[in-house]
């Protein structure tokens, strides 16, 4: 497999789009409301992929700066990173998701594709410091190249969230979730083993 494919098969792990269909939808919902239109999915993924993005390719082209600043080599942070993941993983398995799902505000939110979509939903802990270690490790391109991948993959998913959830239901979402914990797991194992060996 090319770094590029791994980078992004990492990112994709990170990220846990269908842990976090629940938590999308529900940023753009009120309570008079159910769900939303297919227009409005759409247009939420789009911009808060493209904000998630722009986030991950900043940490990515600072990775190097970031990390002689605070003075840890490549290798320790790929450990570093394989433990910050495990939380997010452990949260995936145990509920299906990704974070808590937001509780409705009464209203609805002026820019959901800005906060919680782009962050923390999509450029939370795990993809931002995943973006660091693949900077480190491969290469500011490859990590950018991968976070755009796994990004257009996500926000795809996301867009056509309300078909999903209707076609695969509740317990459809809560499996897929657990599995993406599962595949997060792998990443992060591999990552810290990577990390122990380039110390």
């Amino acid at each position: 497999m090319s770094d590029t494919l791994s980078v992004a098969l990492g990112f994709f792990a990170a990220l846990a789009p269908f842990g976090g269909v629940r938590v999308f939808l529900a940023s753009m919902s009120t309570p008079a409301t159910t769900a939303p239109g297919p227009a409005e999915s759409a247009k939420t993924a789009l911009f808060g992929g493209c904000t998630a993005f722009a986030l991950l390719a900043a940490a990515a082209l600072a990775a190097d700066s970031f990390l002689d600043t605070i003075d840890v080599s490549g290798g320790a942070f790929l450990f570093a990173a394989g433990a910050a993941m495990a939380p997010v993983a452990a949260r995936l398995i145990l509920t299906g998701e990704s974070m808590a799902t937001p509780a409705a505000a009464g209203k609805q939110r002026v820019q959901p594709w800005l906060a919680p979509v782009g962050a923390p939903l999509l450029a939370g802990p795990a993809p931002m410091v995943a973006a660091v270690a693949y900077a480190a490790h491969y290469g500011e391109v490859e990590a950018i190249a991968g976070a755009g991948i796994a990004l257009t993959v996500t926000a795809l998913i996301l867009a056509v969230s309300p078909w999903v959830t209707r076609w695969l239901g509740g317990l459809g979402l809560g499996v897929l979730g657990r599995l993406s914990g599962g595949l997060l797991i792998a990443v992060a194992v591999s990552l810290a083993i990577r990390g122990v060996h380039n110390v």
